[in-house]
């Protein structure tokens, strides 16, 4: 998968960091590895960021899911759909 770098300024940051706020967490921008469907979003034209949903040790034998992130993740996923 092609690295991509949004402008931090770019409506699709804006956007997923309201939502992120209006989740009462803390927007973070970060470096991450691997293959998402923002990279392929991304190399056709669509601008898009990742957003986490509380995954902790991912592809590990240790991998599991903090249920308070997931359930904020669903929170910030339903502001970005509706609005509310």
């Amino acid at each position: 998968y092609e690295s991509i770098r949004i402008d931090p300024n770019h409506n699709c940051v804006q956007l997923a960091e309201a939502a992120v706020l209006a989740a009462g967490r803390k927007p973070l921008r970060a470096i991450s590895n691997g293959g998402l469907d923002a990279n392929w979003l991304n190399a056709h034209g669509i601008p898009t960021v990742t957003l986490g949903c509380g995954q902790m040790n991912v592809h590990m034998t240790s991998e599991m899911l903090d249920l308070a992130g997931f359930r904020d993740a669903c929170r910030i996923a339903l502001h970005l759909a509706t609005g509310a």
